[in-house]
């Protein structure tokens, strides 16, 4: 939903809005019927000319609802814990407002901004009880400034600072700067690099931990506040069109990360490579997509921090009209791990951010299953495929003096194997932790969208 309105020769308002909700019916004997998720979101922007600067403020909202019922394994031990329904929430709040002054082909920007987010994950027993419940709530107040300066004919300079405060004593500085090089008429080239900082989520395992805890005595983990996490990067991209329609995108980059929750005493780099091919005309559009990203310590965590993990995915998609007001859309995606690299990172902590590690009804690691180099390495080297296709119609009727927009759609979700599978259950006396939900690799899905 989107509508937009002018109070005044140069001010101009617009809101958006949006919600939907699907759930999927499980096979489940003491579980309710479904598990369900929810979004919903909402915008309102106010521009306006203020002499010979430009005002923009903008607020919005979301919040995310989920329900899983997780199903106890039709052969127990002796000790069965009772069936969980576990839920989860995100809620987040961003005002920002920012002034625009100068030249076009020398702007300046500042601006203001303040950002709340708000995590919960809860765990209740199905036939009624104690619930236990888990979360964070983090803040941020923040100040920016950029400059663009023309530096010769088709060289630009943009640069910039931004401080943050989270809600302690300490404010976190984060600059910015980018070079863009249009090198012919088609063709841009853009070096750029600078820091910022952002709250992080809780670690799965901390999420496995807490619903582990409930399920053996009732007690719930201690809630924890978000972190702030820091990362540093350098990016060096070309964006070019070949012909009058193809265009063609290629970056590298390299990252530095530190903070993280699951290895607040470790850092963390990243590089890669990503490449894209796009093509649209006469209604129809196909794209192409390769990336290849490896990870490494920057610390020796086990002798040998010389190797590093790696992942590459490759994706393509085509959408163009069938017959009528019908259009389609079909993605293919496949990705997997380097298998002739790895990390043997003996760091629990690290480890665990990225694999589970195998936890008994008391919460604690099994003897001898603990989260080391080899669980992170199978996690890394899993190999998925997956195609989605989409069949959809726009209407456009008129009602109540607007032109409205629906979309009914049918959308096949082709998970086929245990990567990218829209629910996993967590039972903590298995051995396996977390289990896919659905059996069946293709899902269908049915909906409408509205909007007008």
């Amino acid at each position: 939903m989107a509508a937009s309105a002018e109070p005044a020769s140069g001010h101009e308002l617009r809101a958006t809005g949006f919600w939907n909700e699907e759930s999927v019916v499980l096979d489940a004997d003491r579980a309710p019927a479904s598990a369900r998720w929810a979004n919903r979101a909402g915008s309102l922007a106010y521009r306006a000319d203020v002499g010979s600067a430009r005002l923009d403020l903008t607020a919005g909202l979301s919040a995310y609802r989920a329900n899983l019922p997780l199903q106890p394994s039709r052969e127990p031990p002796a000790a069965l814990p009772p069936a969980l329904l576990a839920s989860a929430a995100t809620d987040r709040v961003r005002v920002v407002g920012e002034v625009t002054w100068g030249p076009p082909a020398a702007p300046m920007r500042a601006g203001l901004s303040f950002e709340r987010i708000a995590e919960r994950f809860a765990a209740r027993p199905i036939s009624g009880g104690p619930a236990a419940e888990n979360g964070g709530t983090g803040r941020a107040l923040g100040a920016f400034l950029d400059v663009t300066r023309p530096l010769a004919p088709g060289l630009v300079l943009r640069a910039g600072a931004r401080a943050d405060n989270f809600g302690g004593g300490v404010t976190h500085l984060a600059p910015r700067a980018a070079i863009v090089w249009e090198v012919g008429p088609e063709a841009l080239v853009t070096v750029a690099a600078g820091r910022y900082h952002q709250p992080t989520r809780a670690s799965e395992q901390q999420v496995e931990r807490s619903l582990a805890a409930f399920a053996d005595n009732g007690t719930d983990a201690p809630a924890e506040r978000l972190p702030v996490a820091t990362a540093d990067h350098v990016v060096l991209s070309l964006d070019q069109r070949l012909g009058s329609l193809v265009r063609m995108g290629l970056q590298g980059f390299w990252k530095g990360y530190r903070g993280l929750p699951a290895a607040s005493r470790e850092s963390v780099r990243s590089s890669g490579v990503d490449v894209r091919i796009v093509t649209a005309g006469d209604g129809k559009a196909a794209w192409l997509g390769y990336g290849l990203s490896w990870y490494w310590s920057s610390v020796d965590l086990s002798g040998r921090a010389s190797e590093f993990a790696g992942r590459h995915l490759l994706s393509a998609g085509l959408s163009g009209r069938l017959f009528g007001p019908f259009e389609a859309e079909t993605r293919v995606a496949y990705g997997a791990g380097l298998p002739y690299t790895s990390i043997p990172f003996g760091g629990a902590d690290f480890a665990s951010s990225l694999t589970s590690t195998t936890i008994n009804q008391s919460g604690q690691p099994r003897p001898g299953e603990t989260s080391d180099g080899v669980a992170l390495v199978e996690g890394l080297d899993e190999t998925f495929l997956r195609l989605d296709l989409e069949i959809h119609a726009l209407f456009e009727p008129t009602w109540g003096g607007r032109t409205w927009r629906v979309r009914p759609y049918v959308r096949i979700l082709n998970a086929l194997d245990r990567r990218d599978a829209l629910f996993y259950t967590y039972q903590p006396w298995r051995s396996d932790s977390v289990r896919p939900l659905a059996a069946r690799p293709v899902i269908p899905l049915l909906g409408v969208a509205f909007s007008f």
